[in-house]
């Protein structure tokens, strides 16, 4: 599987809490202390990630009170979907578009960085507990 994503994906097992206490690179429960091992981490595929690409144009600028406030129009350029290397992850943005544009797509998985994610003692997001496809 690719991670075409920018980050390494560390997948935690299900039962791991939703906050782990980090230290030295290893994972702990923040109430007993046992340590916490991931199932796996998937580092970043070489070729670099997959991304939705930004086109700006200058829109008209909206009035707020006394303030002119400028207004860029933003595309969003869809990256065209891989057809080969097999099962892929994929940000949100990217997979919500291909499953618009193609509808389910299967191989395609993304991060659940929502009911999912597990989190250090700062609220940063670390890892996650599974992987979602985006159907529609």
């Amino acid at each position: 599987m690719r991670n075409l994503t920018p980050h390494p994906l560390v997948i935690f097992p299900p039962n791991a809490p939703p906050r782990v206490r980090v230290e030295g690179g290893r994972f702990f429960h923040p109430e007993t202390g046992e340590e916490i091992r991931p199932l796996v981490v998937i580092p970043p595929d070489p070729a670099g990630p997959l991304r939705m690409e930004e086109i700006n144009e200058e829109g008209d600028p909206v009035r707020i009170g006394d303030v002119e406030v400028p207004v860029t129009l933003r595309i969003f350029r869809v990256p065209e979907l891989p057809r080969e290397g097999g099962d892929i992850i994929v940000s949100l943005p990217v997979a919500q578009a291909w499953a618009h544009i193609h509808g389910a797509v299967s191989g395609v998985y993304v991060p659940d960085t929502g009911s999912g994610a597990v989190r250090d003692e700062k609220g940063n997001i670390i890892g996650t507990k599974q992987l979602i496809r985006v159907i529609g």
